[in-house]
């Protein structure tokens, strides 16, 4: 599917991956400046907030993201 920032974005891509593995992840909507979907942040924020099922864990004191070693070109 085509990028959408309103219907089809980096959100609802990770939703829909999840979907794929089995995970129920929640969709809260975002209104913006010409349009309305899904939302980075808000998804953050319902991640936090929704209850985890059997196996699962939440991390919420943060991780370390390796240092980028190459050229971004």
């Amino acid at each position: 599917m085509n990028y959408n920032l309103n219907s089809n974005n980096c959100t609802d891509f990770a939703i829909q991956v999840a979907t794929l593995c089995g995970i129920n992840l929640p969709d809260p909507q975002g209104s913006w400046s010409g349009g309305s979907g899904s939302t980075p942040g808000a998804f953050g924020e319902a991640i936090r907030q929704m209850n985890l099922s059997s196996g699962m864990v939440r991390n919420t004191n943060g991780g370390q993201a390796i240092s980028n070693n190459r050229n971004c070109n």
